[in-house]
C-alpha cells in the first residue's frame, strides 16, 4: 500500500495501523514525491489524500496522472 498525505500526524498514524495490521506500506509527503518513486511497475493500492498545500500537487491530480500512466494501482 502507498500512502501519500502531507500531514506527518496522520500519515505516521495511519502507517502504523496498516503495519499492525500486517500490511505492506510505503508513505509520501506529496503527490510529487509519490509520483518520482520507481514504481509504475508495481502493483498495489494507493491512498491519496485531496487537499495538499497550496501549490502541491492534490490528491485528484495525481489520481489523474496515474489513470494517464495507465498505472495498475487503484
Amino acid at each position: 500500500m502507498h500512502v501519500v498525505d502531507d500531514d506527518e500526524a496522520f500519515r505516521r498514524g495511519y502507517v502504523m495501523n496498516l503495519q499492525a495490521e500486517g500490511v505492506p506500506v510505503r508513505s509520501y509527503a506529496s503527490g510529487e514525491a509519490f509520483l518520482a518513486a520507481p514504481l509504475w511497475p508495481r502493483r498495489g493500492v494507493v491512498s491519496l489524500d485531496i487537499d495538499f498545500a497550496p501549490g502541491r500537487l492534490d490528491g485528484l491530480q495525481v489520481f489523474e496522472r496515474l489513470l494517464a500512466e495507465r498505472s495498475p494501482m487503484p
